[in-house]
Formats: structure tokens, sequence, C-alpha cells
């Protein structure tokens, strides 16, 4: 879709070939309290890179994708309040320049990482998400300049919280039970205070 002001709410969408949706440009787009099952790639796809702004997807439950279960592409997009449940590759992908608002999202055993912030996604605000069953790390940030608070992972299969860049703030965030370590931090300087890791890397970047 690319139109201003769509709204998709409280649509059921089951055993579509790819996407079950695809955002491809407009502002103020708003995807709400949509059930997505068994989709042939991902469950819900914003993949503009115009200068496109208001995109939100609140309360959408993805089950089962091919895919991954929520990409965030362009700037400034926002996911709320959603849940995934299984997708063959990562829960929420934050991708595009960056900019984005991940909170309060539920992702629970998807088969890579649980949420991924991509190398040139900087500047992601990434609060009080739930991680769990995660093949891969729980939250994985490739990118700078994030604020990343607040979230809990376990079970994961590799690293709770897998870090190989600089310049984020980590606070109040809890790991425990992953596979490898709770905290991988080893490249480059960020702010860590009242976290909660069990498990630390011992080849961390010790600023």
């Amino acid at each position: 879709m690319i139109s201003d002001g769509t709204v998709v709410e409280k649509c059921k969408i089951s055993d579509s070939g790819g996407d079950g949706v695809a955002v491809r440009g407009g502002d103020d787009v708003v995807i709400a309290k949509n059930k997505i099952e068994n989709s042939g790639a991902s469950g819900i796809v914003i993949v503009d890179s115009g200068p496109f702004t208001g995109t939100m997807l609140v309360k959408n439950f993805v089950r089962d994708a091919l895919g991954v279960g929520y990409i965030l592409g362009g700037a400034g997009k926002t996911a709320e309040k959603n849940k995934v449940l299984r997708a063959a590759q990562e829960g929420l992908r934050l991708g595009g320049t960056g900019g984005h608002s991940a909170v309060k999202n539920k992702l629970l055993s998807v088969s890579d990482d649980g949420i991924q912030a991509d190398e040139f996604s900087d500047g992601n605000t990434i609060d009080a998400n739930k991680v769990s069953g995660s093949g891969d790390d729980g939250i994985d940030i490739e990118s700078t300049g994030n604020t990343v608070t607040k979230n809990k992972v376990t079970n994961s299969g590799s690293n709770g919280f897998e870090i190989p860049t600089a310049d984020s703030v980590y606070q109040d965030n809890k790991a425990a039970k992953s596979g490898e370590f709770d905290l991988s931090a080893t490249n480059g300087c960020n702010t860590f205070l009242g976290n909660t890791f069990k498990t630390i890397d011992p080849d961390n970047e010790d600023c």
C-alpha cells in the first residue's frame, strides 16, 4: 500500500504467499490489532525508504511467519505492544536509517534474533520488550546511538544481548538462561546502568 492515513485494523490474514502486510510509503499509516498466520514471507513489513513519517504497528499478532515477524524500514517508525509467536528469521528487525521506537513487544520462539537493529539503523529506542526462546541472540544491536532500556531476555540460543558496536545506552535490562552469555559487548564503549546479567563474555570491552 502507498497512501497517507491508511488504517488496517482487526483483519485476519492467513496463508499468504508473501508478506502478510507490506507498507511501501505514505505518512501516518496505522496497522493495528491484526492477526497474521502462516505468511509465506514476513508478517508485517514497512519497506519505504522515503521521507514518510508516522507509521505505527500496534497490538498485532504474527504467528508462524516464514520470514521476519515485523520489519521497520525507512526512519522513525513505531512498533508497540505487538507479539510474534514463531518466525523463521528475526522477531523484529529495525532497518532503514533508524530512529525507530520498539516498545512493549513480545518476541517468542523465533529462529533467529528476537530483536535486531541493523548496521545503518541508528538512534533507535528499544524499551520494555520481552524476548524468550530466540534461536540466536535475544537482542542484537549492530548500530550506534540507541537507547535500550527495561528489556527482559530469557532462554536465548546464543547471547542474551549481542553488542558489537559502540555509543549506545543500556539501562535496567535483564537477561538470563542464555546459551552462551547474557551479555557480549566486545567492540567499543557503551553506557551500562542498572542491568542484570548473570553471565558476561570475558572479552567484553572495558571502558
